[in-house]
């Protein structure tokens, strides 16, 4: 993630204009772009699409912008362009936060994300009985 320009509104809103670059191969080698077409949920044995949600949502949980005292700021518009298209892994984004009453002013922006991960539990299985 780059931040590229901050600056705050009349109205006290805060604006910034990021770069976040998203991996391709997450950490169990697995393609991130081949598994990004779309969320769908496991329900007794079927998949079900969910809808999908949108851009003030979504990153709303993925970056935020917090005070001092760690009261986040309300994401409350995002402006979003992919700077490779053909690609589409590094988004360019416009981000408007809302500050709450009278918090003080935004001292960091985090990017909040998941990873897989595999964890190997030795063990050793004694007197199983067979069928």
């Amino acid at each position: 993630m780059k931040v590229m320009d901050v600056k705050r509104e009349e109205k006290g809103q805060v604006v910034l204009h990021v770069v976040v670059e998203k991996p391709t191969i997450n950490s169990s080698g697995m393609d991130m772009n081949a598994m990004a077409f779309g969320r769908v949920r496991v329900w007794r044995g079927g998949f079900v699409p969910q809808q999908p949600e949108n851009e003030v949502d979504s990153l709303g949980r993925t970056l935020a912008l917090v005070d001092e005292k760690g009261q986040a700021f309300k994401l409350s518009s995002v402006q979003s362009k992919p700077v490779d298209p053909e690609v589409g892994t590094t988004m360019e984004y416009t981000l408007t936060y809302q500050p709450p009453t009278g918090a003080p002013k935004p001292v960091k922006l985090t990017y909040i994300g998941q990873r897989l991960t595999t964890i190997d539990v030795p063990f050793v299985l004694k007197d199983v009985p067979l069928p």
